[in-house]
């Protein structure tokens, strides 16, 4: 969902990007029924945890900012910027999850 799926089957599109999966810093990740079958053991109650804990970590993270990292104003342009920043976010979630 995060890279622009929106069914599991979308998955499979990235299995086989490289620069995703580099990009990423991973040699794979797994098919989209290996997928379902992980997200299918979850209850609301443990994604709620989940998402809580990403909460609590991203507002650590902005926390832990020097007062002039937030003070800086941030422009993002419409030629592409944005989708560099969309990109740089996501590598930044997944090293959250991980040090999760």
């Amino acid at each position: 969902m995060l890279c622009g799926g929106r069914m599991l089957e979308d998955i499979e599109l990235r299995r086989n990007d490289r620069v995703f999966l580099e990009a990423l810093g991973i040699r794979s990740i797994p098919d989209p029924t290996t997928a379902g079958d992980f997200c299918w053991r979850f209850s609301v109650g443990n994604i709620e945890l989940l998402r809580d804990a990403i909460n609590e970590a991203r507002l650590e993270v902005w926390r832990r900012q020097p007062k002039s990292f937030t003070e800086a104003i941030a422009t993002i342009e419409a030629d592409g910027s944005a989708a560099l920043a969309w990109n740089q976010w996501q590598h930044i979630f997944f090293r959250l999850l991980d040090a999760l």
